[in-house]
């Protein structure tokens, strides 16, 4: 029989596990140590949008805090006891992840390399299935890519991930090992630099995501270079799917980018970026 104690737990694990939208977040973040932003909570939500979506891709400007927005993510999952938690980034910040999650979040966290896995396995645990949200480096995630393969992840968060624009380029093997290995799984993508010279690399991270995206968007830019050179076609130009229109549209559903000039203040509400610019 359950105490009073116990029943009032349970019932405010419920709570925190059935809120929906902004309450969703606020009951997660009860134990939070963080002073958030509206920009931030936006980003969150967005990230959370659809149970059905594969990923999303937050770009925001540097200094406008993504590391919060995935902090506030990862919080969520926990609270909802999706305990299979990965971060992917390069190997500089493996530490600095573990410090903001463990100081804002009160998330327990694991940086996981060569040793730490050996001395994991030395103990009788199995290194994966920590109840910690595990962190590693690229370089180690590809290393691991098999053993990453066999778990099924709550969510993948990889920061930086501009480094992995080419990753649908098979001369790419650390983005190409990382994207078989997380393909079947939810990814939140962190970069404030999603576009360096062509917005192709956009389509390059989201091939990450999900490549049939990137595979749609192609055929749509060849349909439309067809079309207008084909003196049979009955199509003019305006008539003709416009590659940008196709890749801006596709885009929106897993894109968000803020810069810093468009806020008027620390309380202003920002923007969701439709453009794709």
């Amino acid at each position: 029989m359950l105490s009073a104690y116990h029943a009032k737990y349970f019932a405010y694990d419920l709570t925190r596990r059935t809120a929906n939208g902004i309450d969703r977040l606020s009951m997660s973040l009860f134990d939070a140590a963080v002073d958030l932003n509206p920009h931030q909570i936006e980003a969150a939500l967005f990230a959370l949008e659809s149970p059905l979506s594969k990923g999303v891709i937050l770009a925001d400007e540097v200094g406008l805090g993504k590391t919060i927005e995935a902090g506030i993510v990862l919080c969520q999952f926990w609270a909802e006891r999706k305990r299979h938690l990965l971060v992917i980034c390069p190997v500089s910040l493996r530490k600095q992840w573990a410090l903001e999650l463990g100081e804002k979040f009160n998330l327990p966290t694991q940086v996981l390399d060569a040793k730490a896995f050996r001395d994991v396995q030395r103990s009788g645990r199995a290194p994966l299935s920590e109840k910690t949200v595990l962190i590693m480096s690229f370089n180690y995630a590809n290393a691991m890519r098999d053993e990453l393969k066999t778990i099924a992840w709550d969510l993948v968060v990889m920061d930086e991930a501009h480094k992995l624009r080419n990753a649908y380029r098979p001369s790419n093997k650390i983005g190409q090992g990382i994207r078989w290995a997380t393909e079947d799984c939810r990814k939140l993508l962190l970069t404030a630099t999603p576009l360096q010279n062509s917005l192709l690399e956009l389509f390059g991270l989201s091939t990450l995501i999900d490549e049939p995206i990137c595979v749609s968007a192609s055929r749509d830019s060849a349909s439309a270079r067809c079309a207008s050179k084909s003196p049979s076609s009955s199509a003019t130009p305006s008539d003709a799917p416009s590659p940008g229109r196709s890749r801006r549209g596709t885009t929106s559903t897993l894109y968000m980018r803020r810069c810093r000039h468009s806020f008027n203040g620390p309380t202003a509400m920002h923007f969701h970026n439709d453009s794709g610019t």
